[in-house]
């Protein structure tokens, strides 16, 4: 094995590479495909405008404890995983904003 030129004959070739595995199939062409009308009766049940767009709509909701939970156990994540450290911001600097996002 000089300069590079390797002979395949050296080389040990698993045994678990002499099939295709399942997803290298070819999937098929499913525009001619009708949809089911309980698929699209489901699609737009499970609309996510249905979900809060800001704190302020997450707060007047009657689940608002649920989200508020949530965004606790977010919060608490990001913290336990030491996402970020809080740190002073320069006095020539501007902060950049954040923005929740709410999403079942």
């Amino acid at each position: 094995m000089k300069g590079g030129n390797y002979s395949t004959a050296r080389l040990k070739i698993p045994s678990n590479t002499a099939r295709a595995p399942g997803w290298e199939h070819v999937v098929p062409d499913t525009t001619n495909i009708a949809v089911e009308d309980s698929d699209e009766d489901y699609a737009l049940l499970v609309n996510p405008s249905d979900d809060p767009q800001s704190l302020a709509e997450a707060q007047s909701r009657h689940d608002w404890p649920d989200w508020k939970a949530a965004m606790d156990r977010e919060i608490s994540q990001l913290w336990r995983l030491g996402t970020y450290n809080l740190t002073p911001c320069p006095p020539d600097r501007r902060p950049i904003g954040v923005q929740n996002g709410f999403s079942a």
